[in-house]
């Protein structure tokens, strides 16, 4: 593979700690498989992030970019930050590997891939994770957002078969792993960047649904591992920013999926016709009430 189709591993960082250490460690024989490696880390004031960066070996590769934003930011505005670096460093179209600060990379999977998909072009890649659980870090599990025995779809298949009872219990996103066009990365980070009460939901899905993928792939085995922590276990997403996501995730099948497709899945049948625009009046109302929700006065 040249070096001009190679992806750019991108790695956000917000209090890796160990576990930032630990992934460093999972690249040490990774350094041919990028054109680059770029280090985002996110206001880490402490510097300890950084010290460990330092430490490592991946610190004198050869391809390595970091950067640093000035104070601690949402993952969304993180995103934004680091994606608008890129566009001013690489082409549009440069694949981008994402790989969060606490997961692993799965070095040989990663490069035995690289050797059969050499174009990635109007290309996305879309899991299958490997995943570990803090409590039970014995017992490994795979993800995938594909149905069984498929290993390629175009985005109204994907989003038909994550709407069908029989993916209920199956189907798992992550940004982490996932290969994608930097310009699509940017659409993405734009639109949620960009509006108010974003938590960033849906937007695995959005960037595998995007115009300018051609075909949304299936990585088989997995390139990544994904650490799953206890804490992460039974956090929800306040009333407001659900809707918001939701109907943003919507505005954007409406404007990258065909005409056909897009009244297939977002307005075929009364069901969905009423959940859109009940999102709309949830949302309308629940932000009405929030602009009108005032703080006692204290003295």
């Amino acid at each position: 593979m040249s070096n001009q189709t190679k992806p750019v591993l991108v790695i956000p960082v917000y209090k890796g700690g160990k576990y930032f250490e630990q992934m460093l460690d999972t690249l040490k024989l990774a350094e041919d498989l990028f054109s680059n490696v770029v280090v985002s880390f996110n206001g880490d004031d402490s510097g300890l992030d950084q010290g460990i960066f330092q430490k490592s070996t991946i610190s004198n590769f050869h391809n390595i970019l970091t950067l640093r934003t000035t104070t601690p930011l949402s993952a969304i505005r993180h995103m934004h930050f680091w994606v608008g670096r890129l566009k001013d460093n690489f082409h549009r179209d440069t694949p981008i590997f994402v790989l969060c600060h606490d997961d692993l990379l799965l070095v040989d999977n990663v490069r035995g891939f690289l050797n059969d998909h050499s174009d990635f072009d109007g290309v996305c890649v879309m899991g299958d994770w490997e995943i570990v659980y803090d409590e039970k870090p014995e017992t490994l599990k795979i993800g995938t957002t594909f149905p069984p025995g498929v290993t390629q779809v175009s985005a109204l298949e994907l989003l038909n078969w994550q709407n069908s009872s029989a993916s209920s219990k199956k189907k798992f996103t992550n940004l982490s792993g996932m290969i994608v066009a930097l310009r699509v990365l940017s659409s993405v980070s734009a639109i949620y960047h960009y509006s108010p009460d974003s938590y960033g939901a849906r937007i695995e899905y959005c960037l595998a649904t995007s115009r300018h993928n051609k075909e949304i792939i299936r990585a088989l085995p997995p390139l990544v591992r994904i650490r799953e922590h206890s804490n992460q276990q039974g956090k929800t997403v306040p009333k407001l920013s659900g809707i918001a996501d939701e109907l943003r995730y919507r505005l954007w099948l409406l404007f990258n999926l065909k005409g056909e497709a897009f009244r297939a899945h977002c307005l075929k049948g009364p069901v969905n016709i009423f959940r859109t625009h009940s999102l709309l009046i949830k949302y309308v109302v629940l932000k009405f009430r929030s602009l009108f929700r005032f703080s006692p006065l204290t003295d």
